[in-house]
């Protein structure tokens, strides 16, 4: 698709920058309205760029270019002309608190990495100190070599016990129906 020229330069883009006529309505109380389709075209965003010192935005607009001067306050944002002595180069000042330099911290690291890098070293400092361990000392070989197999392999059904008492309202599963034995088998005293 292709655009056609005109719609390169029209206030209709987003981000454009556009000075719209006004028309005076009375003189005497200085009264405006503003001009239908009336507008000075004065830059769009894709064409702008910071200053040296990154305190201003000039726009480009073929031959002339607009100057947004960028002014810290702590009042509500106002945007006025600050220069009109060259009729090519235009230069506004915008006032907001949003113009302000701000102290951009060095995040570094977050705690869910660092505990990620503490676990997974733990993990590989232990599978290592494990097979060395059971390899050497033990002389396991095979399948063997891995520290509680017996555990690791169990996991999915201890996963699985677990998920079954949390779904039971963390409460131990019924036991079949039938003659009870002394200490009852689902009592703390059985344990």
């Amino acid at each position: 698709m292709t655009i056609p020229p005109q719609a390169k330069t029209t206030c209709d883009q987003p981000l454009s920058l556009c000075r719209h006529v006004m028309r005076l309505d009375n003189s005497t109380i200085q009264t405006f309205t503003l001009s239908n389709n009336s507008y000075d075209f004065l830059g769009k965003s894709s064409d702008s760029k910071f200053s040296g010192q990154g305190d201003s935005i000039i726009y480009k607009n073929g031959p002339s270019e607009t100057t947004v001067l960028l002014q810290c306050v702590q009042t509500d944002n106002q945007l006025q002309v600050y220069s009109l002595a060259e009729p090519s180069k235009l230069v506004l000042a915008f006032y907001s608190k949003d113009a302000c330099l701000k102290q951009i911290e060095d995040v570094g690291r977050s705690a869910g990495s660092t505990l990620l890098i503490i676990f997974f070293s733990c993990l590989i400092f232990y599978l290592v100190l494990g097979i060395c361990t059971k390899k050497f000392l033990m002389g396991a070989t095979g399948i063997e070599v891995i520290p509680n197999l017996g555990f690791w392999s169990d996991i999915p059904n201890l996963v699985k016990d677990g998920w079954l008492f949390m779904t039971n309202g963390f409460k131990l599963p019924a036991r079949a129906t039938g003659q009870t034995v002394s200490p009852d088998p689902n009592s703390y005293d059985s344990i």
